[in-house]
């Protein structure tokens, strides 16, 4: 293991990187020679390197990243729980508060298909793979050792003898396990949802599944929000986007969305806010935050760099964003 002078070494004779003084290597430190330069050093994957000039340059992109999940982090939590809130309302809608019955009535999506078939076997094991997480979610948060640990809503109905409510259940699943209940809902509940959410086109949406995709596909957004990893190119993604996501965002805020740079989950959020109902005032609020980050980074390193972060663009999709 380097010591942290031998790194900047490295990075001056072998990466032609001007880092020099008590100020950046303070700087180093305190964002991680692992975490920080070795994360920031490329753009998606390890051979597509950033050709930085000087440590600024790297810190400006460190930055711009750092403040990407902060400017997000409140409305992909809202997005969360509108999205298990409304869930919910459907399924006592539709049947009742008790997971029981839900389970057994509303997430049954596996008895379209014929049965013994593949569609029905692998839909049938995703059915029982929530039910199991679902209590051992619920055994995880009681059996906590320490009394301040444990779950005071799980421990109230477990000590009253009766069932958790689905309310409660909502509550501790992380947002890809939801996503895991909601592909199990038939077709008429998860149609339900996107009518409830209005994201429902019968045109493009049939069986109602636009927001499983939008759960699955927002899950990997939020949880490198969550745990602080490097966001800014995109690289958290772990599958190629859905056509329904991208119909919606051409639909609703026209725009030909990619995912290959960050404008797009930019664009993919703001039609997300507006279907909850935000405010104009609030979505313009985001959209500018989002402009003056990129127009910092802009003014801080080579276009060469900043091309290849964001592309050439932003400032047009922007402004479609701005018109809305």
């Amino acid at each position: 293991m380097l010591t942290i002078n031998a790194l900047m070494k490295y990075m001056r004779d072998e990466k032609n990187i001007s880092i020099t003084g008590g100020k950046e290597k303070k700087q180093l430190m305190n964002i991680g020679y692992f975490h920080g330069y070795k994360g920031y050093r490329f753009v998606c994957d390890p051979t597509q390197e950033l050709k930085y000039n000087t440590f600024a340059e790297l810190m400006a992109v460190y930055e711009f990243d750092m403040h990407l999940k902060s400017i997000l982090y409140p409305y992909i939590m809202s997005i969360e729980t509108a999205f298990k809130s409304h869930a919910l309302e459907t399924c006592i809608e539709l049947c009742s508060n008790d997971f029981t019955e839900v389970y057994d009535k509303l997430l049954n999506k596996h008895t379209k298909y014929q049965a013994d078939s593949k569609d029905y076997k692998d839909a049938l094991k995703i059915k029982l793979k929530i039910r199991n997480i679902v209590y051992s979610t619920v055994s995880e948060r009681y059996s906590q050792e320490r009394p301040e640990d444990k779950n005071k809503m799980i421990t109230h109905y477990q000590h009253q003898g009766k069932p958790v409510p689905l309310w409660a259940l909502f509550e501790i699943l992380t947002l890809g396990q939801f996503g895991i209940l909601i592909q199990t809902m038939n077709d008429s509940t998860s149609t339900r949802l996107a009518e409830n959410l209005k994201l429902y086109y019968s045109n493009a949406d049939q069986d109602g599944r636009i927001v499983e995709a939008k759960t699955r596909f927002m899950t990997d957004l939020r949880n490198a929000i969550a745990h602080n990893s490097v966001v800014f190119d995109c690289r958290f993604m772990k599958s190629n986007p859905p056509k329904k996501i991208k119909r919606f965002v051409k639909d609703e805020i026209g725009i030909e969305a990619e995912f290959k740079s960050f404008d797009d989950f930019i664009a993919l959020i703001i039609g997300l806010l507006l279907k909850l109902e935000y405010s104009k005032t609030e979505v313009k609020r985001l959209i500018r935050s989002y402009i003056d980050n990129t127009e910092k980074l802009r003014s801080k390193v080579p276009i060469e760099i900043y091309n290849k972060i964001l592309g050439t663009e932003t400032k047009r999709k922007m402004s479609t964003l701005l018109k809305l």
